[in-house]
């Protein structure tokens, strides 16, 4: 279990060593950490979020003060989108203040909007990221690494074809994305990740 430093020492006070978080420490926590300074309860926030508390977390940190910090902002959406408060996600990506970079912005709309059954709407966002990034070989490793692991295969596929038609680019593809389907133990992506360069041509037989 992660611990952030302030927060631990706050459950500690309460409740002595913490090694099972319950619902009744994560609350008194929360509501000690509430009249704390902004930096202790981002701390808090981060802590609730690993004791598997998100609503909590969310509560800890405003929507104002998530704005004004890029790093912060991240985790409260994750804290936002784990309770269910997904229409809240999306109205917070489209706040002008958001910290964000648009590529960022658009994969987490996307996500959001397959969270909540809103398929084709998902499915649009994140061809349209992919193509944007198409000339900007950075930005498409990225894109196309959370399209893959959203569960996009088709749009991971269609998007990474082109760059297995010549060596260079294919081994480039290979060195990106093979290490995440191990890490995942995905030996069918493995596989088909070898196939598909074989198939456009840009691995030799």
């Amino acid at each position: 279990m992660f611990f952030c430093a302030p927060a631990y020492r706050h459950a500690t006070r309460l409740h002595g060593t913490v090694r099972v978080i319950t619902p009744l420490v994560a609350a008194r926590v929360f509501a000690r950490l509430g009249k704390e300074p902004l930096d202790s309860r981002k701390d808090g926030m981060l802590w609730l979020l690993a004791a598997n508390e998100p609503g909590l977390a969310a509560r800890l940190v405003t929507k104002d003060e998530a704005l004004g910090d890029p790093a912060i902002f991240v985790k409260w959406l994750d804290a936002l989108t784990a309770s269910g408060r997904r229409w809240e996600v999306l109205e917070v990506l489209s706040d002008k203040r958001n910290p964000l970079p648009d590529i960022q912005t658009r994969l987490y709309q996307a996500n959001t909007l397959k969270l909540l059954g809103r398929w084709q709407e998902s499915h649009d966002f994140y061809k349209r990221v992919l193509e944007w990034s198409f000339d900007k070989p950075q930005a498409r490793i990225k894109a196309m690494t959370y399209v893959y692991l959203a569960g996009e295969n088709r749009l991971f596929e269609w998007s990474l074809r082109p760059l297995l038609k010549s060596p260079g680019p294919a081994r480039a593809a290979l060195r990106a994305f093979l290490p995440v389907a191990q890490s995942l133990r995905d030996i069918h992506q493995t596989r088909r990740l070898h196939e598909l360069a074989l198939e456009e041509g840009g691995l030799p037989q």
